[in-house]
Parts: structure tokens; sequence; C-alpha cells
């Protein structure tokens, strides 16, 4: 006996892209498990997400009417990337952003205030163009703004950090941890110590758990 695991994506990428478009993807379960007693393997029954993509990148743009149709689907969260390697490691390296204040502003109160009426979290992922310390602290600075321009009293804010202290990636190299995935070289302590700012990408389980403790955003 079995069930699947099901996980709908509703896009609403950019006001061209017509019509909207919603993906439910059927997955096979990957942890069965005895629930009846009965000596085989039964699926755990899983409850379907709706996640609401309203942007490739926060920042980069998308019509209203667009954002409406997605909230319509009833989404249980939205999640917005901030980032990207596209634009390569000068935003990272320098600490600048990948896109205005006032744009980030601008798409943050929409996507904050249909979140809060819906009652559903915001989720965005990269803050800033990297997940640095310097970018992820000028985004909490505009949703702390944006809150209070919103008048949200009760509201959460969970923020994570990406960085990587130096001293951590030496250890990581000395030890042979560290392996060449698209750079083409060797990561050497001397090339950790001319690097202003190293991130790491990292799973699901810190936003897990920022969502957990009750995080608006």
């Amino acid at each position: 006996m079995s069930t699947t695991r099901r996980v709908v994506l509703s896009m609403a990428i950019s006001p061209q892209w017509s019509p909207y478009k919603r993906l439910r993807i059927d997955l096979a379960p990957t942890h069965p498990v005895d629930q009846a007693g009965d000596g085989f393997h039964h699926a755990r029954p899983m409850t379907p997400i709706t996640v609401l993509a309203p942007t490739g990148t926060l920042g980069y743009g998308f019509g209203a009417d667009a954002l409406k149709r997605g909230m319509d689907f009833k989404p249980g969260v939205i999640a917005v990337d901030a980032g990207s390697t596209d634009p390569g490691p000068h935003y990272l390296g320098s600490g600048e952003v990948l896109v205005s204040r006032f744009s980030y502003k601008k798409e943050l109160t929409e996507l904050m205030a249909a979140s809060r009426a819906a009652g559903i979290p915001l989720v965005v992922g990269s803050a800033g163009g990297s997940g640095s310390r310097p970018h992820v602290d000028f985004l909490v600075e505009i949703v702390r703004e944006v809150a209070r321009d919103l008048r949200l009293n009760r509201f959460k804010l969970a923020w994570i950090y990406a960085d990587i202290e130096p001293a951590r990636i030496k250890k990581a190299i000395a030890a042979g941890e560290v392996k060449d995935f698209e750079a083409g070289f060797a990561l050497t302590a001397d090339l950790v110590d001319s690097s202003t700012h190293i991130v790491a990408q990292m799973g699901f389980e810190p936003i897990i758990k920022a969502l957990r403790s009750g995080a608006d955003v």
C-alpha cells in the first residue's frame, strides 16, 4: 500500500507570463513506515503545500495582477529568492546589493502586505544578492521599515547569516575537506585571507527552524 507526496508550486513570475502557471508535482514517498502494525510498509500521509514564487529574483519585478492571481490559490507560504551566482562574485565581495533599495522596498511592501493579510509566512533567500552579513543586515533594515509603514504591531522577523569564519575554512582545507567544484583551481589559505566575504549554501533546516519559532518573515 502506498501514497504519494504532493507539492504544489504556484508561479507568477512576470506580468507577461500568460496564462498563469501552476505546477503540481507528485513524488514517491521516501520514508515508508509501518503505521498499521501489520508488517507492511505504509507511506506516511503528507499534506499538500502550495508555494507562491512571485518573481525569480526579489527586485526584478512582478505584476500586481499576477500576485493577486497567485494569492487566489491560497498558498501556504510566499517564497522568493533575492540573489544569484549569475552576476559573478562582485556583489558578494564588495557588499553592494544586487538591485536598488527602492525596488527591494517596493516589492517587500507588496509581499509583506499580502502574506500578513493571508496569515502566511514570507521567506526570502540569498538576501541582498548573496546572503552575506552586510546584505542580510541591509534587507533586515528594509523589512523593519516596511513593517512600521504597514503598522504591523504583531510581527516576528528572523534572519540567517550564511557567512563562514576564515579559521573554519582553513581547518577544512588542512583536513582535505574542500574539493574544487567549478573554480578550476584549489582553495588555499592565502585565498581565504584575501577574501572579504565567504558564504556557504545551506539546506532548508535553518529556515524550518525559523518558521517553527513563529517567524512571519
